[in-house]
């Protein structure tokens, strides 16, 4: 089962956009398929979802200096954590850390991220419409992360 995990904090604009895809794939005909999880911004969370799961798909918000709304999926691994490190917020922990934590107990895991420039991460804000029209294409993305990792499960079996 894929493990797709969103973060983000429901209550600061941009910042729910992990969360809110969460709730989207909830609904999706391939839910059950997926291991959905709301992480909020909870980092020890996320280190026990790295920890136990071999395949992990992470949603978040990321400053990439992009159009609000852009999005932009990057697989992670050892020589390029430092960038996710500076540009996840994890409030006060970095992703680096936890990822390298992870990567010594279970040196299997495989990490991708679909990261979303937002406009504005802000208390009492809502999603920004610029960041709403990116869903479609954060819900395709993940459906063919889905699709993809289904047939390398058929090919390793």
């Amino acid at each position: 089962m894929l493990t797709v995990i969103g973060l983000g904090n429901k209550l600061r604009g941009d910042d729910a956009i992990g969360p809110y895809i969460i709730e989207r794939l909830r609904q999706h005909a391939q839910a059950d398929v997926l291991h959905l999880v709301d992480a909020g911004a909870d980092t020890f969370t996320i280190l026990n979802h790295l920890v136990e799961h071999g395949h992990i798909l992470l949603i978040d918000a990321a400053r990439m200096n992009e159009k609000p709304g852009f999005v932009k999926k990057i697989k992670l691994v050892d020589h390029n954590i430092s960038w996710a490190d500076k540009n996840l917020s994890l409030h006060g922990f970095g992703f680096a850390a936890m990822y390298q934590i992870a990567r010594a107990v279970n040196p299997a895991l495989t990490c991708t991220l679909i990261a979303v420039e937002p406009k504005e991460i802000a208390f009492n804000m809502e999603i920004s419409t610029e960041v709403q029209k990116s869903v479609p294409r954060i819900i395709k993305l993940v459906i063919e992360e889905l699709e993809k990792y289904v047939e390398e499960e058929n090919i390793n079996n």
